[in-house]
């Protein structure tokens, strides 16, 4: 249960403890839960404390009017991946956490959300100076469960405090949306479909549902509670949350949404929550002493490509495009297993490019190129093979050449001189005691 303590609860006061000092956090303004589903502090319509409430309805109306046109980059990429399939139940794209291409479990359409809302969005692999110094916020779709590594974390929370305004957005990984993308490809089928086709899509489908079994290992070392967050010890399956609570939850239909739960966040009985799912927080927000800001959400059940063909999960999408801020500025989503040089061997190596796309691809096929054209111009090893006779070390190879060009002029005199001669050369003791021949006389 999250009691709330008073109206206190909402002022954005400063937690008890470690979190009093330069490392305080002020829990985002709005009101703690209380129960399943009920809601406790002030009224709704004081959520958005800077904003009043007809700013608040301008803003849903900005949102409405961007819905249509900014998800319809999810539908592209979705309808992508079913022209992938085809007829077939070939596999799809299924990266996680990665702004280019037609990933089910892809960030493009967030981040076409952002750029229509004024911002300048780019993706980094690796956090550096060049980044901290461009970026106003940055979006982390964590390739592993449970908080940040230590080191990341530090990086991150050293940049929070670097300069007030900044923002940043830490999404665990805890979701994939494989399994839902296979339940639309089932109920897109035909009802006259191939039963060997329809059979393969269930085997995937259900082969998908253990994605839990799949995910990458923690951190060995994370990230300090104070400074971000913990999650459940041992949590349940996953599950669908059948009500949703807390600000974010309003205008959302909890049983049309389906949204994902699985490692919820461990708060205190103070902390306000920004979205819970059958009483489990799955969306947090703290801001530093220094203004800067920082949004923690559980899973990615509504945010990735796959999961925004779902209209009713939209509207949670759009809360987090609210809580970045309309205001235009440099968003960078930090992509890949280790941002950081110094996070490890794997990332200090040079065949770490191929493992940032697309340049691993290109690269790899650079490397095949490559070792073809070496083999080809290689010398050849093993025993030499003997070039065929030329004929040239033949004695009789040149008499016999000349004696075919005086047969072809018909001149036997001119032969028969030729060979006199050749043979007073080779013998002179015989040829001083001999006399010329006469020549034959002509008929």
């Amino acid at each position: 249960m999250l009691p709330l303590s008073g109206p206190g609860a909402c002022s954005g006061r400063h937690r008890p403890g470690p979190r009093s000092k330069l490392r305080s956090k002020k829990r985002e303004q709005a009101p703690a839960l209380q129960g399943a589903g009920t809601l406790h502090g002030p009224r709704r319509e004081n959520w958005r404390v800077v904003s009043p409430r007809g700013e608040r309805r301008s803003d849903a109306r900005f949102a409405r009017r961007n819905l249509s046109s900014t998800f319809r980059l999810s539908a592209v990429l979705l309808a992508v991946a079913l022209t992938a399939v085809g007829c077939g139940p070939r596999d799809v794209e299924t990266t996680y956490g990665r702004t280019r291409g037609a990933s089910v479990n892809g960030t493009g359409a967030l981040a076409e959300l952002l750029r229509e809302r004024g911002h300048e969005v780019r993706s980094a692999v690796r956090m550096t100076d060049t980044l901290a110094d461009w970026a106003n916020v940055l979006i982390r779709f964590a390739p592993h469960p449970g908080p940040p590594g230590r080191e990341e974390g530090r990086w991150l929370f050293d940049w929070l405090r670097a300069m007030p305004g900044r923002k940043v957005v830490y999404i665990p990984r805890d979701f994939d949306a494989q399994s839902e993308f296979w339940d639309a490809v089932l109920a897109a089928q035909p009802k006259d479909a191939r039963p060997e086709v329809v059979e393969q899509l269930k085997k995937k489908r259900d082969r998908t549902r253990l994605w839990v079994g799949d995910l990458p290992p923690r951190p060995k070392e994370v990230a300090k509670a104070a400074d971000w967050f913990s999650t459940q010890p041992k949590p349940a399956a996953p599950s669908t949350c059948k009500a949703l609570e807390g600000p974010w939850a309003e205008g959302v239909d909890a049983g049309a949404a389906a949204v994902s739960k699985h490692e919820a966040f461990q708060v205190e009985e103070d902390e306000p929550v920004l979205l819970a799912g059958d009483g489990s927080p799955l969306a947090i927000s703290w801001t530093l002493d220094n203004g800067s800001r920082a949004l923690a959400i559980a899973n990615a059940s509504f945010l990735v490509n796959a999961s925004l063909l779902n209209r009713a999960r939209r509207p949670l999408t759009m809360r987090v495009a609210e809580w970045i801020g309309d205001d235009a500025g440099n968003v960078a989503f930090v992509e890949g297993s280790h941002p950081l040089a110094e996070a490890g061997e794997r990332a200090s190596s040079p065949f770490h490019l191929f493992t940032v796309e697309p340049f691993g691809w290109v690269a790899a096929h650079l490397l095949a190129f490559m070792l073809l054209m070496a083999l080809a111009k290689a010398v050849q090893l093993g025993r030499p093979r003997p070039e065929p006779p030329s004929g040239v070390e033949k004695p009789s190879a040149h008499p016999e050449a000349l004696g075919v060009l005086l047969a072809r002029t018909g001149r036997a005199d001119a032969a028969l001189a030729l060979l006199e001669s050749y043979k007073r050369w080779r013998h002179p003791s015989h040829a001083a005691g001999r006399t010329a021949p006469a020549p034959p006389t002509s008929r």
